[in-house]
């Protein structure tokens, strides 16, 4: 068990370094739909229901927008830290951008 966690690791590794940041000398807002893209799909899913790897299930999520940049901040159990990846607008453009995920399935659409 603890060897797949050492892979999960070094795969999280090699994937950062292959996308590089997401940071750049814009003014623009951070688009929190492409970073998630970029970072979170890979076990996350594109509609955040993948639990890939032990990753929660985004969708039905009861954390507040708060609780979601403090995770994609440090970090927990599996998941990788992204304060040192992204900056805090992009934390919190994540965040934020996950709030809206499985939306439609919690209005019956």
């Amino acid at each position: 068990m603890k060897f797949s966690g050492i892979l999960i690791g070094i795969f999280a590794i090699i994937l950062f370094l292959a996308c590089g940041t997401a940071s750049g000398d814009s003014q623009e807002a951070p688009d929190g739909q492409k970073l998630y893209k970029t970072y979170c799909v890979t076990c996350h899913g594109v509609n955040g229901g993948m639990q890939l790897n032990g990753a929660r299930d985004l969708r039905a999520s009861e954390l507040g927008l708060e609780e979601r940049v403090s995770v994609i901040s440090n970090g927990r159990n599996l998941m990788a830290a992204y304060k040192g990846i992204m900056t805090a607008d992009e934390i919190r453009a994540v965040a934020t951008y996950t709030m809206g995920l499985g939306e439609g399935e919690r209005k019956g659409e």
